[in-house]
């Protein structure tokens, strides 16, 4: 394999878990995420957990770890859509 269709395949990945944006859309794959993050303009792209999870994605780390990184990052950013979040729903009587 080349080294392109090596970055195609991990760059493909789906993320652990599908992240909805406030936006509207999803990211699903890394390839999804690192899309985002060009997209983001400089003031935010710049920010330390942008920064983060851009680095995790350039040093192809494990999905779970981008995944994390990005969650955390949409955040932090207000930019996450907790409503179309999948997953299992707690309320605070479950805890």
């Amino acid at each position: 394999m080349t080294p392109l269709m090596l970055l195609s395949h991990y760059l493909f990945q789906p993320l652990t878990e599908a992240l909805p944006t406030r936006g509207g859309g999803f990211l699903n794959t890394i390839q999804d995420a690192l899309n985002y993050l060009g997209d983001l303009p400089p003031h935010r792209a710049l920010r330390p957990h942008w920064r983060d999870a851009s680095s995790a994605i350039l040093e192809k780390a494990a999905v779970a770890e981008v995944t994390s990184k990005v969650k955390f990052a949409l955040v932090l950013d207000d930019e996450l859509d907790f409503a179309r979040l999948g997953g299992p729903r707690w309320r605070l009587r479950d805890v």
